[in-house]
């Protein structure tokens, strides 16, 4: 029973400081939604003592009575809001609700709108009884007269209300709306932006003369599925006069790695090289047949977002034939079938006669280093792991490198052989031809000293995980070796790691891998003896980590302060 039930709880175990890590990452990203004042939700719930934090999928936030009892919700319609655009601006309004999600009421916070027009809105109560009774998530279609004289403003408000009560799906990751000076730099002569008609969430750019000269649009909220190595990013577009062609991009906001964004930024010829290309030749383009190569440095960044703006065109495209979202179908790029094949090789070096010929695991290792290390860098890492269960696993961009990350997890806990650190990580590779080699045999710790220096993979695992719980700022990419195959990505603390990792490695064999690496730890843990294996120190330590997680998440609310101070060590 045992065979089968201490690999089931160490999965368990696994699955559940993900699902922390998710939950916890959705929830610091909803508090950077603009919310209520305690004084505005007074004005439906006077018993309010205090509002909740934002919750992290609709971004309402609970009116909370002395006991702590829920008297409603309110939400505003910012940022949701920010891109409808009455006679002159956007308004943004406050929203309540009972506690089932019904409107109870609504009113206006602000307005950028004419001041006059605004000012009629505001005071005109029939107008905003027209939203009592609509439901949270399915608000329909309901009649709304426009405020007689002020129809725009009014017609904007109703707008932002719908949408933010379950319209047109915003995107929380990037809320800042399109600006001139962003539109400036890919558009030259610029001069004031207006909502477009197509494509859909575009704005035309307007120059002096106020004749259209450009259409701009951002790719969010439509990728902002697409995962880089870190994580999504939203880039501007920008078309012709016509709307036909792309003209340029740049990234606005990333929640990737800051190097690598800054890689791609410093290399703008990457981003433009699409330039010249149709809506539907970027909606159904095919990277590989186009020789499109990332950023060196960057390949897994770069390639997020240049796919970011396929997808966005796509939809575009699609929109426009009235086809729906426009997504194409799936289809394996290059890379994932470079990985593919890698896996399948490393199946028959662990599983077949070929893991006994040393002429085999010499050649095998070589390739390892050349094309997984330095040609690809798909390397799994404990920044990765912990990226994905923030941020979303990446089943499409990335497929290959999802599958990759599934067999190194899966393989040890059904078969008992640890596939990814024996038979395909460049860096145990590396490790491997230096003990093959040098002349000689290398030096063993006392079995004392080897226990303690066995403990610092799984300590430095520990510090991942409180890392990404807390929001420590702290680039996990740099407590391990991996992204020095990068070459150009290597920051100092992992060009440090990666040759003193070596040079220990040629005095104590494998001194990286049985020591210092936390992705060989977590590997580690989930790796099976079959009937001999019994609940141990790993288990009551992967325990403790699942313990601290759930602490961490508990403790939220008293590290949203902390959070706040450091946005711009994640998002660029």
């Amino acid at each position: 029973m045992m065979r089968f039930a201490l690999p089931a709880l160490r999965l368990a175990i696994l699955c559940g400081i993900a699902f922390l890590l998710r939950a916890q990452h959705q929830w610091f990203e909803a508090q950077r939604e603009p919310g209520a004042t305690l004084a505005q939700a007074r004005a439906f719930f006077p018993g309010a003592a205090r509002l909740s934090p934002h919750d992290p999928e609709s971004g309402a936030q609970a009116a909370l009575g002395e006991g702590g009892e829920v008297l409603g919700m309110v939400l505003t319609t910012e940022p949701a809001a920010g891109d409808v655009i009455g006679y002159s601006g956007p308004t943004h309004s406050l929203i309540a609700l009972d506690k089932d999600g019904r409107v109870i009421g609504a009113r206006m916070l602000r307005s950028f709108d004419t001041e006059a027009h605004a000012a009629d809105v505001e005071a005109d109560a029939a107008f905003w009884e027209s939203f009592l009774g609509l439901e949270m998530g399915a608000p329909g279609d309901p009649e709304v007269d426009a405020v007689s004289g002020s129809t725009l403003t009014s017609a904007a408000a109703a707008q932002g209300i719908l949408r933010r009560l379950g319209g047109g799906r915003p995107s929380f990751l990037f809320p800042e709306p399109i600006t001139l000076e962003e539109t400036q730099a890919l558009v030259p002569g610029a001069a004031a932006l207006r909502p477009g008609d197509s494509p859909p969430g575009a704005l035309d750019v307007l120059g002096s003369a106020g004749e259209r000269i450009g259409v701009v649009l951002r790719t969010a909220p439509a990728s902002d599925a697409v995962i880089g190595y870190k994580g999504p990013s939203d880039v501007l577009v920008a078309l012709d006069a016509a709307g036909e062609r792309l003209t340029g991009a740049l990234i606005r906001k990333s929640f990737d790695t800051p190097d690598y964004v800054g890689y791609v930024r410093d290399e703008p010829a990457y981003l433009q090289s699409f330039a010249g290309k149709s809506v539907a030749e970027m909606a159904s383009i095919d990277f590989e047949k186009e020789g499109v190569e990332g950023v060196s440095g960057a390949t897994i960044t770069s390639w997020a977002l240049a796919e970011s703006m396929r997808v966005r065109l796509a939809q575009v495209a699609a929109d426009r034939a009235g086809g729906g979202a426009g997504v194409p179908a799936w289809r394996p790029a290059a890379r994932d079938l470079g990985i593919a094949g890698v896996l399948l090789g490393a199946l028959a070096m662990a599983f077949s006669p070929l893991r006994g010929k040393a002429w085999a695991r010499t050649l095998w290792r070589i390739g390892l280093i050349g094309y997984l290390g330095f040609a690809s860098g798909d390397l799994l890492s404990l920044a990765l792991f912990a990226g994905w269960a923030g941020a979303g696993v990446p089943w499409a961009s990335l497929a290959g490198l999802v599958l990759l990350a599934a067999a190194a997890l899966l393989v040890p806990l059904a078969a008992r052989r640890q596939l990814y650190c024996h038979h395909i990580c460049p860096h145990g590779a590396a490790q491997a031809l230096l003990a093959e080699w040098l002349p000689w045999k290398g030096w063993q710790p006392p079995p004392a000293a080897a226990k303690w220096l066995a403990r610092l993979g799984p300590a430095l695992l520990g510090f991942g995980v409180l890392a990404a719980m807390a929001r420590l700022p702290v680039d996990l990419a740099s407590i391990e070796p991996f992204d020095a195959y990068l070459l150009d990505a290597a920051g100092w603390a992992t060009l440090a790691i990666f040759i003193a990792g070596l040079l220990c490695s040629a005095a104590v064999p494998f001194a990286y891998c049985r020591f210092g690496c936390p992705t060989g730890a977590l590997l580690r843990f989930v790796r099976t003896k079959g009937h001999a294996e019994r609940f141990g120190a790993r288990d009551a330590w992967a325990l403790a980590l699942l313990a601290l997680a759930a602490t961490l998440f508990a403790m939220r609310e008293s590290l949203i302060c902390f959070d706040r101070l450091i946005p711009p060590l994640r998002v660029t």
